[in-house]
């Protein structure tokens, strides 16, 4: 077999296993099962849930036997959510404790504009070991605006945060999405979020 012909089966092979590898990713991205999960640990960067902002009401993540924990210390901060396609339901589930008691609520931004947000509280609350909780809040994602670059934006509010000089200690943020996807247009979107600058995804 001469060097030419080794090439071009090389290469062939090579350009084969690259388009496998894309649509595997995009099949995976438009999670044809129905559900997706995402996770911002605070320990490893996700394309899909942002960290907190602005990053002046932040503190350094802290490592300790708990793990990466981010601290909140002024309200409110907000997050994203950057989905692969549309979904029909979301349920944001987050690990936190407070240093001191206070309440602490869900905004889900409707629309544009500073005002348009809708403010929830946990539908569950379960205690977890070290003084930690799980808040889970399940909302439709057509009352879930989407900005122009198909993000979800959720805003954290506790009382009087700044105030008292209060924390709050945020573990885990967890987004499962659910709904298979309808038609031609929600695949093509899966197939974009690959395509698209990471930029876009900050």
């Amino acid at each position: 077999m001469s060097s030419k012909i080794l090439k071009i089966i090389i290469h062939s092979a090579c350009a084969f296993a690259l388009i496998v590898s894309f649509v595997w990713l995009a099949y995976a991205n438009a999670a044809p099962s129905g559900a997706v999960t995402y996770v911002q640990d605070f320990e490893r960067r996700t394309p899909f849930i942002s960290d907190f902002w602005p990053p002046e009401r932040i503190d350094p993540v802290m490592r300790g036997a708990d793990g990466a924990i981010r601290p909140v210390v002024e309200s409110p901060v907000s997050f994203f959510i950057h989905p692969s396609r549309r979904f029909s339901t979301g349920t944001i589930e987050m690990i936190f404790k407070l240093k001191d008691a206070a309440t602490f609520e869900l905004g889900i931004e409707t629309g544009p504009e500073p005002e348009d947000v809708r403010v929830y509280q946990w539908q569950a609350l379960e205690s977890l070991p070290g003084d930690f909780w799980r808040g889970t809040l399940m909302v439709p994602m057509s009352d879930w605006w989407r900005d122009e670059n198909d993000r979800h934006h959720a805003q954290l509010l506790v009382s009087d945060l700044l105030e008292k000089k209060n924390v709050l200690f945020v573990k885990e943020v967890r987004v499962t999405l659910t709904g298979r996807p309808r038609g031609w247009r929600e695949w093509l979107e899966a197939f974009n979020v690959i395509l698209e600058p990471r930029e876009a995804r900050r």
